[in-house]
C-alpha cells in the first residue's frame, strides 16, 4: 500500500508462522524480497509514465500541427484579403483619376477656361478630391490591417493556453519519470546490497560448519653435536 512496508501478521491478526506457511519464506525463493518488490513497482511506474509521456507527445504533435494549420490558413486568408483590397483600390483610383481628368476642356474651350480661371478652379478641386481619395484609401487599408491584427490576437489568445498546458504536462511527466527512475535505481541498489549480505552470511555460515583442521605438533629440532675445530 503506497509502497510502504507493513507486517502482514499484525494487520491480519494471525501468527507469523501461519503467514510464512501460506505465503512462503523469503529465503526459499517463493516470496520476493521487499527490495525486489520496490524495484518492480518502480519499474512498472516508470514504464507507465513513459507510455503516458509518449501518448502525450503524440497528442502534442497533433495539436501543434492543428495550430500551425490554423495559423497558416489565417495568414493565407489575410494575404488574400489584402491583395483583393489593393486591386479594388487601384481600379477605383484609376477610374477616379480618369474622371477628374475629363473635367478639363480641350481646344478653344480649354484655352478660354485658362483665361477665365476655370482651369485653375477645376485643378484645385481635383487636387482636393485626390487628397481625400488618398486618405480614404489609407483608412480602408488601415482598417483591414487592424481587423486582421485583432483576428491574429484572438487566435493567439485561444492557442496560447493550450500550448502552456501541453508544456506544463510534459514537464510534470518528465519530473515524474525522473523521480520514478531514481526510486528504481535506489531499490535496485538496495536489492543488490541484500543479495551481497545474504551471500556473505551464507559463506560465513558454511565456513563455521566446516571442522577445524587438527594442528600438527611442532617437530622438535634434534640436538646436533658441535663439531670440533
Amino acid at each position: 500500500m503506497h509502497g510502504e512496508i507493513y507486517a502482514i501478521a499484525r494487520w491480519v491478526g494471525v501468527r507469523t508462522k501461519s503467514v510464512r506457511a501460506r505465503l512462503g519464506d523469503e529465503d526459499d525463493g517463493k516470496l520476493p524480497s521487499v527490495a525486489r518488490c520496490r524495484e518492480e513497482m518502480a519499474a512498472q511506474v516508470s514504464q507507465r509514465l513513459q507510455e503516458l509521456k509518449a501518448a502525450q507527445d503524440r497528442v502534442n504533435a497533433l495539436q501543434r500541427a492543428k495550430a500551425a494549420s490554423e495559423r497558416k490558413a489565417l495568414i493565407d486568408r489575410h494575404r488574400h484579403e489584402r491583395k483583393q483590397l489593393d486591386e479594388r483600390l487601384r481600379e477605383r483610383w484609376s477610374k477616379e483619376a480618369v474622371a477628374r481628368q475629363t473635367r478639363f476642356n480641350k481646344g478653344l474651350h480649354g484655352l478660354w477656361d485658362r483665361l477665365t480661371g476655370q482651369h485653375g478652379r477645376i485643378r484645385g478641386h481635383n487636387e482636393r478630391e485626390t487628397l481625400a481619395a488618398y486618405e480614404r484609401d489609407r483608412a480602408e487599408k488601415d482598417g483591414l490591417i487592424f481587423k486582421q491584427l485583432e483576428q491574429r490576437r484572438a487566435l493567439q489568445a485561444r492557442l496560447s493556453p493550450s500550448r502552456r498546458q501541453r508544456r506544463d504536462w510534459s514537464r510534470e511527466l518528465g519530473d515524474d519519470i525522473a523521480h520514478a527512475e531514481t526510486q528504481r535505481m535506489e531499490a535496485q541498489g538496495a536489492r543488490l546490497g541484500e543479495l551481497r549480505e545474504k551471500r556473505l552470511s551464507k559463506a560465513w555460515s558454511h565456513a563455521d560448519r566446516q571442522p577445524h583442521p587438527e594442528r600438527r605438533p611442532k617437530r622438535s629440532r634434534r640436538h646436533r653435536p658441535e663439531r670440533g675445530l
